[in-house]
């Protein structure tokens, strides 16, 4: 307390809560508080004058209202497929000190289960409204390959029901509104008009033929009947009315009716506006399109390859209109469409997966995606008028249609293999990134695929009871899927500083273990370290080993079935052996010298891709018949290099710091 006159007589800390740590504070006003964070997510809080902080340190005081995402510092990460899903995911070593973390960070959309039914063989799933006009969907429509069930939401209970007029002892090819309160089934049979729960017309194709294709748009029906004929129907005064049949050169795969519009250039697509075009795919593996009602042939499309088009799919993304082809072997064959002449241009071809795609176009919150289903689910959207694939957090998806319930708005109806999911889909963004909180600083990680756990090694910081500053470091499991993360950690001794982590399986041994290198502190380089081999059962470490080296293993990676590894000025490799007793341990069986400090490490096959502090990289050969490291090649420049990977046979890619 002081004033002007008299001097400063003290000050006083008061504890009012938890943050960020701030390397900026900035007060906006009205309480209101910008904390920017170089260590963890910068937050805007808000300060409750009065409060008293919960519990003794929570936030009562201080109340978070936003945080924005940092990574930063990121000293370690590793590349995964959590999911098993082809899609690589990063988990990296986030943050210092207690506000240390574990980022998993990704590039996709997440569906969010929200009811879940055990259904198998479903062919094919519609949504259906009351009403044309209505607000949300009344029905789900599912096929399979015998008949036709119906489900709806009634007294919060999704259930199955009936719908008046279907023929639900049919397989269905195609159902929808039709305008006003009717209703449309096509079955493989004939065409059922439905309203008020009775059929009122019916038609069905000439000499018994079997329906294969349908799709509609509205009161627009189109179908495809005996292989290669197409027949365009319409709704009008309650009835059906054939109005144009064509024979096609080829056997029809697919059929899309979407409707487009086109002003001054400008696609668009809404619903309730005609379609005047209709795209058909053929087992010639062509891409044709046919106006309405005429079905006149407009373009003829060769798709290459040696797969039919499965799917096919109008779409409007960004005013441009394109029409994108899934075909059976996984790829995605996609085109601009011209809405004057009806030209397909700028054809692209991408590859989403394995399995044959089914196309079906979404407009979920405002904007138009089209889900991409197969055995690596992908959406469709665009950006800055190009084309973007966002993989999806499923697998082995069969079919896909909007559900918009009262209890379920903005759903998805989700067919997989044996189940049947009601959720919702994340908004469109490229990353999404999920935060574990360890409390501890991470400094290395690597992933150990058959335990399913991560291997991490982190840093406790804590101040004794004499106001020393103190650091326990710990070797961890984290389980890939829930990230959970162990309770019973290994502590490595007193001045023991980790440096590599890598997970390992050798020779005749098809265990895999996780390995550690470390070096104890000393003046003005490590003398001495370890080399910790683990065995992990569940989120339980096994110490089996520790080989004890002279000086610091600063990197760790796997050759051979044998380690290699960068000690100090020394690369060296390891065997595994078992000693007189029958007890496992690590042998060194040859070094190679003339470094200042081997820091990191990469293989391939049996090269060595070695990058030094400041002798730049060198490039070694391990060569078992004379069981020794051989020079192949080096960088004679003085680089001090922070990063190396081997980009191919005779690529080789560094990052040094002192350009």
């Amino acid at each position: 307390q002081g004033s002007s006159r008299t001097p400063l007589a003290g000050l006083t800390v008061e504890r009012v809560g938890q943050a960020s740590p701030a390397s900026c504070i900035s007060y906006l006003d009205n309480g209101y508080v910008y904390l920017g964070s170089g260590t963890d997510n910068s937050q805007i809080v808000r300060l409750h004058p009065g409060q008293e902080a919960a519990g003794g340190g929570g936030q009562g005081a201080v109340e978070v209202v936003q945080s924005f995402t940092n990574l930063s510092p990121i000293v370690d990460l590793c590349v995964v497929d959590l999911k098993h899903q082809g899609q690589g995911q990063v988990v990296a070593c986030s943050g210092i000190g207690a506000s240390g973390s574990l980022r998993v960070v990704r590039n996709g959309i997440g569906i969010n289960e929200e009811a879940e039914v055990d259904l198998q063989g479903i062919t094919g799933m519609w949504n259906l409204m009351d009403s044309a006009d209505a607000a949300f969907d009344q029905y789900l429509v599912v096929s399979f390959s015998g008949d036709t069930r119906a489900f709806a939401i009634e007294d919060d209970e999704f259930g199955e029901v009936d719908v008046g007029g279907f023929d639900h002892g049919s397989r269905t090819v195609y159902c929808g509104n039709a305008g006003g309160d009717l209703l449309v089934q096509v079955t493989p049979r004939n065409l059922a008009l439905v309203q008020g729960g009775m059929g009122v017309d019916s038609w069905s194709p000439p000499d018994g033929a079997s329906i294969s294709l349908a799709c509609g748009n509205g009161p627009q029906i189109v179908l495809s009947h005996s292989g290669n004929t197409v027949v365009y129907l319409e709704v009008k005064a309650g009835r059906l009315q054939e109005a144009r049949t064509l024979q096609m050169e080829r056997e029809v795969s697919c059929l899309d009716c979407t409707p487009l519009a086109f002003v001054d250039g400008a696609a668009s697509t809404q619903e309730g506006m005609a379609s005047s075009l209709v795209a058909v795919g053929t087992w010639g593996t062509e891409a044709c399109l046919l106006s309405l009602p005429a079905l006149q042939l407009l373009t003829k499309e060769p798709l290459g390859g040696d797969f039919i088009a499965r799917s096919i799919q109008f779409a409007v993304f960004d005013s441009v209109a394109y029409l994108l082809c899934g075909m059976g072997d996984g790829h995605l064959v996609s085109y601009r469409l011209d809405g004057v002449s009806g030209a397909l241009t700028e054809r692209k071809k991408v590859s989403l997966g394995v399995q044959p795609l089914q196309l079906r176009a979404l407009r979920m919150k405002g904007s138009t995606h089209v889900f991409a289903a197969s055995d690596r689910p992908v959406v469709v959207y665009s950006h800055n008028r190009k084309l973007l694939y966002s993989n999806v957090n499923l697998r082995d998806v069969k079919h896909v249609a909007r559900f918009h319930t009262p209890a379920f708005p903005e759903c998805l109806a989700i067919a997989q293999e044996d189940t049947l999911m009601i959720g919702t889909m994340d908004e469109i963004q490229r990353l999404h990134i999920k935060t574990i909180p360890l409390g501890e600083q991470p400094r290395r990680i690597c992933h150990l695929p058959q335990a399913g756990c991560f291997g991490l090694i982190t840093v406790r910081s804590s101040v004794d009871e004499t106001g020393q500053w103190t650091e326990a470091t710990y070797v961890r499991l984290v389980h890939d899927q829930t990230l959970e993360v162990s309770q019973t950690p290994f502590l490595l001794d007193e001045l023991e500083q980790p440096s590599s982590i890598a997970c390992v399986t050798f020779a005749g041994d098809d265990a895999e273990y996780l390995l550690v290198g470390t070096g104890y502190e000393s003046d003005p380089e490590p003398t001495k370290g370890r080399i910790l081999v683990f065995r992990a059962d569940g989120l339980n470490l096994e110490l089996l080993t520790a080989a004890d080296i002279k000086g610091c293993a600063y990197n760790l990676n796997s050759i051979r079935g044998k380690v290699v590894a960068g000690v100090n000025s020394r690369v060296q490799l390891f065997r595994w052996a078992k000693d007189a007793e029958g007890s496992p341990e690590l042998k060194l069986e040859c070094s190679h010298t003339g470094h200042i400090l081997a820091l990191y490490l990469q293989v391939r096959d049996d090269l060595i891709l070695v990058g030094d502090l400041m002798k730049s990289m060198a490039l070694l050969r391990y060569s078992e018949e004379e069981n020794a490291l051989q020079t192949v090649a080096n960088d004679q420049q003085s680089n001090w290099m922070t990063a190396v990977q081997i980009l191919g046979e005779d690529i080789y890619l560094g990052c040094e710091h002192t350009y």
